[in-house]
Formats: structure tokens, C-alpha cells, sequence
């Protein structure tokens, strides 16, 4: 007999998702499968928006309106690419689906070596092919991990983090000491400064991938780098509340809607 699907799991429980139709479509660029959504990308944009998706993938319909909502508000748009080369969990989850083994086997296929490649190509695009000025980048679970690494990088200018999973003290240290271009004033008075790159941080009460104890290490390698940060953690909710929210529970619709009007409000104060 199956044992029930862990709600606070990367790769277990999926409630259904918000009610809607995703709006985006799926693309390629440079063999690499993305969703795309938003303003027609043939338009320069000022800004965009990388959105990396937790283990369930692209295809995820849960993601692809999170994203379409982010366009929205953002008016901008938002690319989300395939990180896991077609791979990632099954919204249906087989009787015999092992949670544990089904997780070590993705994080033996999925990590740096194999993400990183991938977002090269993607940046590439949305800087070339989309003529984008900046951009920031949101993840989830998985894609958190990465979008600190990014702006580690000095890739990205302005980031959130929902839940991140499987990221070191190094990395965030590295984050810490990253640093990027601001231009600020206008017309003659335009001056280019170094700036730490704002991180914002959304997090479950509940979360034995991101638990107390790690987010509070976290929060004081960035204190201690004295970066620009701020962390909101959701009483009543678990590990991934940010993108399978349980929308049959008050805690579970505040947080969701919280952790994303708070998304919406960091990219609009910083990007």
C-alpha cells in the first residue's frame, strides 16, 4: 500500500491548481525548451523577468499561471525555461511512487553542472534576441538555488526566492559579496553606481528542505555581508505554499497571495 503524498515534499503532494487558462506558449531557443508569457518579445523591454520552476517543471500548470500572473502585474515579460532537459516530477504520481528515492534520483540528474548551461543560453536569448535592458529573476524550490548562484554571478539584478531547496552557505556567501550596476537620476544627472543586489526571501513556517534553522543562517550571512535583503516566513503553510498552494486554506490562500504581491512590490521598488 502507498503511503499518503507528503504535503511539505518537493515531489509528493499536488493540490489542483488556480482556476485559469495559461496564456504563454512554449518555445525553444538554442535546444532549450522555455514557457514564455507576457509582451510580444519582438518589442524591446526595458526589464524581464527569469522564472525558474521547482521539480515539477515547465509544464506545470501551476507554474505557467504564476507566471502569467507575474507578467501581468510586472508588464513585462517572463521566461521560464525547461531546467530538467524534459525531466522533473509527474503531476500524477504512480501507486508505487517512492518520494525518497524519486528524490535522490532528480538531484543525481539535476544540479549545477546540468542547470547551469542551460540558464547561459537563456540569458543569452534575453539579452540578444529580446534587446532586454535588465532583468530580475524569481525561483521556486529547485530554481531558488540557482537564482542565488546567479546573482552570485552578478547576473541578475534583483531576485526572489520562494522556499529555496538545496542551496549551500557558500553560495550565499558568494551573493554576499556580488555587486551591480544601478544607474540612477536622470538626463545629465544619470550616474552609474555599484550596488549589492537585492534579494527577497519568502519562506513556509513549516519546511524540512528550508527549515528554521538554515533561514536563519542564512539571514545572518546576509546580514553580516550587509546586504540588501528582506525574508517574510507564512505561519500555517509548508514547503512549496509559494506555487502548490492549498487554496482550501485561509493560510494557505493569504501566503500565496503574499509571497506574490510581495514579489510583484520588490521588482517594482528595484528592477
Amino acid at each position: 500500500m502507498a503511503l499518503p503524498l507528503k504535503k511539505s515534499s518537493c515531489c509528493g503532494y499536488v493540490p489542483a491548481p488556480p482556476v485559469g487558462t495559461p496564456s504563454g506558449e512554449i518555445s525553444r531557443i538554442d535546444g532549450v525548451a522555455i514557457y514564455i508569457t507576457g509582451p510580444l518579445i519582438s518589442v524591446p523591454s526595458e526589464r524581464a523577468i527569469l522564472f525558474l520552476t521547482e521539480g515539477h517543471g515547465i509544464h506545470f500548470p501551476h507554474a505557467q499561471l504564476l507566471a502569467d500572473r507575474l507578467a501581468e502585474e510586472l508588464s513585462c515579460p517572463v521566461i521560464a525555461p525547461d531546467l530538467h532537459n524534459g525531466g522533473g516530477f509527474p503531476m500524477v504520481k504512480p501507486a508505487d511512487w517512492d518520494e525518497e528515492a524519486e528524490m535522490a534520483k532528480f538531484l543525481e540528474e539535476n544540479h549545477p553542472e546540468t542547470v547551469d548551461p542551460i540558464l547561459e543560453k537563456v540569458l543569452k536569448f534575453m539579452s540578444t534576441d529580446m534587446s532586454v535592458g535588465t532583468w530580475g529573476g524569481i525561483g521556486y524550490c529547485f530554481g531558488g538555488r540557482y537564482i542565488i548562484r546567479l546573482m552570485a554571478a552578478e547576473k541578475i539584478a534583483v531576485g526572489v526566492v520562494n522556499h529555496p531547496s538545496f542551496f549551500t552557505m557558500e553560495e550565499v556567501e558568494d551573493f554576499g559579496r556580488a555587486k551591480v550596476i544601478k544607474t540612477f537620476g536622470v538626463s545629465k544627472g544619470e550616474k552609474n553606481i555599484e550596488v549589492k543586489p537585492p534579494l527577497a526571501i519568502f519562506a513556509a513556517e513549516t519546511d524540512s528542505i528550508f527549515p528554521p534553522v538554515k533561514r536563519r543562517a542564512m539571514e545572518d550571512r546576509l546580514k553580516e555581508a550587509s546586504a540588501t535583503w528582506m525574508c517574510a516566513t507564512f505561519s500555517g503553510v509548508n514547503h512549496g505554499f509559494s506555487i502548490r498552494p492549498d487554496l482550501s486554506s485561509k493560510a494557505g490562500v493569504v501566503a500565496w497571495q503574499g509571497a506574490l504581491k510581495g514579489a510583484v512590490t520588490w521588482f517594482n521598488q528595484y528592477l
